[in-house]
């Protein structure tokens, strides 16, 4: 997913993104995430959801022919991303030191699940060879044993995280690649992947851990420097409250007509609050459930405090603010017809190409991306005789769907 997301975001940006796409169906993931009644073989609602403006090609790349193809077209691009585990781009002919004697000028971001060490040991660098899904990123980085509650079963963040933010670290990395290689004229090679971008999170449990060296735990909804920094149960569900200074904690206090805590040596200081963390949520709570979460969303942000109900996906997708700032649009794509994406998560004078188009059928781009490259409609004739290329069809309409 790193790498769709990432190019994703270039294609959101503006960028011309052309995906290559191996020959019997394409990548995976049209076919690994059909999971509804609405899904088809090679288009599903996973793959729909990071893979919009985007041109799709299909060559392949285990042929000498299908490598040429692609070398071919790296010489009027800017950037190549790859997403495989080390090794196989080379054996594919996609790999950053074969690209760059096409062209020394050329970005290449190389995503991986464990990433390679500037200077890697073949003998003892067994991560970098290993392949990597979120989930095991979020194992192997620590993430899993700082989720959830404590005492409770391992937990992995709600949404793929190490992919996405592998994705983001991988953008920033190739934009700043670019800028400069406008003042030096050279090409680079950036390298991320989701194991780093995991470590790259840990921001208050390293300081904890290389402070205290004692191994940080999961804190549930809790801060693990601040308190009262959480959910709390109300009357009829949850309202997250952010006092973490000692001003909005005596405001919070007032709020809920409990001025004596304030005086309590337990809770005096935001140390002896992380302390006493069970007993604050409990004398908190004795209040709070009261009264229901709108009832105190209202009354503490009136007072000026952070606070907000806990929140399904659905309901933060239809509230008219998430509409105000475009954070949901829409595409059409062939075969679901009007399709709902989320919006690119900041605004700019200059704007951006979003919603731009849906995601694209298998090779429904080769023979277009192949002509504006210089290829003659005899070579595509011939590769595509040959295998080497796939010219696709229009998305197939199933049952059900129209």
């Amino acid at each position: 997913m790193a790498g769709p997301w990432a190019t994703q975001l270039l294609g959101d940006l503006g960028a011309d993104v052309i995906k290559i796409e191996p020959p019997g169906g394409g990548d995976q993931a049209r076919r690994s995430f059909t999971t509804t009644a609405g899904d088809s073989a090679g288009d599903n609602a996973a793959f729909r959801a990071v893979n919009r403006n985007k041109r799709s090609v299909v060559i392949d790349l285990r042929t000498p022919e299908g490598q040429a193809v692609l070398h071919r077209l790296a010489r009027s691009a800017d950037v190549v991303v790859e997403n495989f585990r080390p090794g196989v781009a080379e054996r594919l002919g996609a790999d950053a030191a074969t690209l760059h004697t096409i062209d020394p000028r050329l970005v290449v971001l190389s995503l991986s699940g464990f990433g390679t060490p500037d200077e890697p040991d073949p003998d003892t660098d067994i991560l970098s060879r290993r392949p990597g899904f979120d989930l095991v990123a979020q194992a192997m980085t620590g993430l899993m044993s700082i989720t959830g509650t404590a005492g409770g079963e391992p937990v992995k963040v709600g949404v793929p995280i190490t992919d996405l933010t592998s994705g983001m670290f991988g953008v920033i990395g190739l934009l700043a690649a670019l800028r400069n290689r406008e003042l030096t004229g050279r090409g680079d090679h950036v390298r991320t992947s989701l194991y780093q971008a995991g470590l790259a999170l840990l921001l208050w449990e390293s300081a904890s851990f290389w402070t205290t060296g004692d191994e940080p735990g999961p804190t549930g909804a809790g801060h693990r420097l601040l308190a009262p920094y959480e959910a709390l149960r109300t009357k009829d569900s949850h309202v997250v409250v952010a006092a973490n200074n000692d001003k909005l904690w005596r405001q919070f206090l007032d709020v809920l007509g409990l001025p004596a805590l304030a005086g309590d040596p337990r809770f005096a200081t935001n140390a002896d609050r992380l302390a006493h963390r069970s007993e604050l949520a409990h004398a908190l709570e004795a209040r709070l459930i009261t009264r229901t979460t709108d009832d105190w969303v209202d009354a503490l942000t009136s007072a000026g405090l952070p606070a907000a109900p806990v929140r399904t996906v659905g309901q933060a997708l239809s509230d008219p603010h998430t509409r105000a700032l475009k954070m949901v649009g829409t595409v059409e794509h062939p075969v679901v017809g009007t399709q709902r994406v989320l919006g690119v998560p900041f605004r700019s004078s200059a704007g951006t190409s979003w919603p731009g188009t849906a995601a694209p059928a298998v090779g429904q781009d080769t023979r277009d991306v192949l002509s504006a490259a210089g290829f003659s409609d005899a070579e595509i004739e011939t590769l595509a005789t040959a295998g080497t290329v796939v010219e696709g069809d229009p998305y197939p309409v199933t049952e059900g769907r129209s």
